[in-house]
C-alpha cells in the first residue's frame, strides 16, 4: 500500500483521513495504525474504494502499486 498515493487520492477528493477513519467505523489513532503498519483488511479497502468512489484500477494502483504495473 502507498500511503502517499492514499493521501493524494483524499486530497483530491477533499477527503480528511479523520473523514475516512469515521467512514470506516474506526478510530483515527487505528486508521493512522493500519496505515502505517499496512494492515486494511478487505472489507477496510472495500469501503474506502466505494466512498472515494474509486475504479478498480485506482484501488490497485494505491493498494498494490508493484502488481498494478
Amino acid at each position: 500500500m502507498s500511503e502517499r498515493k492514499l493521501k493524494a487520492q483524499c486530497i483530491e477528493k477533499n477527503i480528511s483521513f479523520e473523514e475516512l477513519s469515521q467512514v470506516l467505523g474506526m478510530s483515527k489513532s487505528t486508521f493512522y495504525r493500519k496505515l502505517s503498519n499496512d494492515t486494511f483488511t478487505v472489507k477496510d479497502i472495500r469501503k474506502m474504494s466505494e466512498y472515494l468512489n474509486w475504479t478498480g484500477d485506482t484501488m490497485l494502483y494505491v493498494f498494490f502499486p508493484k502488481e498494478a504495473v
